[in-house]
């Protein structure tokens, strides 16, 4: 707790003097980090030799030690790790709070504004707004599955390792939510240019021939296929949910079409990001009204 109480102190001192939010908070957990180790080293160090002792009375004192020494390494993960994440997200939070009151009372400026554009800032516009959206829905996605994740994968291990205890579900809680994830991350990385390019090519071109291929690809391989897994997986989605599959998330409950569901919704999701960004090349192209 006081080691929390100290970097979270740290950080907000650096925060109020004017620094940048990310470049405090790792600032602040660099200047703590020796003493958070130090401070936990040496309370592990002192609490191990009990652990060696076999007179009577350590007896009932070593379960005590074995928990202070496994908590105090687990807090220490969480103090270093967890805790400058909590509070870069707390932050974001804060700041996402302020810019929508702040973005309230200019909502009629910039419809005003948008109505006064031209054709082809009107487009850009728009599909700003939806690469945003895209963005929002794969960024929201793995705020929660990916902790979820986290959790099921711990639960295994403990439950096999302390417990003794072997089931299959988390194996099925892990595959489910790495299929939600992948797919509903797809459009995400796109629009960010997360996604991976095996391509030696492609480097080595001007901005127009890059972009050249991004449309050839949309075209020939993007379109036809995205379109193939839509068409299909809908009645799919729809089949499932009739015969009332199960899903391992519903524990036993008939929510696998959720699953299937989310093929045709994420394909669909990295196919408009991909036709934003085709979009997006043409018109910078046009000329200028």
């Amino acid at each position: 707790v006081n080691d929390s109480i100290i970097l979270v102190s740290t950080i907000d001192e650096r925060i109020a003097a004017g620094e940048e939010i990310m470049l405090a908070i790792v600032a602040g957990s660099q200047d703590r980090l020796r003493a958070v180790l130090l401070t936990s080293l040496t309370t592990i160090g002192g609490l191990t030799p009990l652990l060696f002792e076999t007179s009577l009375q350590a007896q009932f004192l070593i379960p005590m030690a074995i928990t202070m020494i496994f908590g105090l390494a687990f807090a220490t993960i969480l103090v270093l790790l967890v805790i400058p994440a909590l509070i870069a997200i707390q932050l974001d939070f804060s700041n996402l709070r302020q810019n929508r009151r702040a973005g309230a009372g200019l909502r009629q400026e910039k419809w005003d504004a948008f109505r006064a554009a031209t054709a082809r800032e009107k487009l850009l516009l728009v599909l700003g707004r939806l690469e945003r959206t895209i963005a929002a829905i794969g960024f929201w996605s793995a705020l929660v599955i990916l902790p979820f994740m986290i959790c099921v994968r711990i639960f295994e291990i403990v439950a096999r390792k302390v417990f003794n205890y072997t089931t299959s579900l988390p194996q099925y809680l892990e595959w489910e939510l790495f299929v939600f994830l992948v797919l509903l991350t797809l459009g995400y990385a796109y629009v960010r240019g997360a996604h991976v390019r095996v391509d030696v090519i492609r480097e080595r071109l001007g901005p127009r021939a890059r972009s050249r291929i991004e449309l050839i690809g949309l075209l020939l391989l993007m379109l036809p296929f995205t379109l193939v897994v839509v068409y299909y997986g809908i009645p799919y989605t729809i089949e499932s949910y009739q015969a009332g599959e199960k899903l391992a998330l519903g524990l036993g409950a008939p929510g696998r079409w959720l699953l299937k569901a989310a093929m045709p919704f994420g394909l669909g999701l990295f196919l408009i990001a991909a036709i934003i960004a085709a979009v997006r090349n043409l018109a910078q192209r046009l000329p200028k009204e």
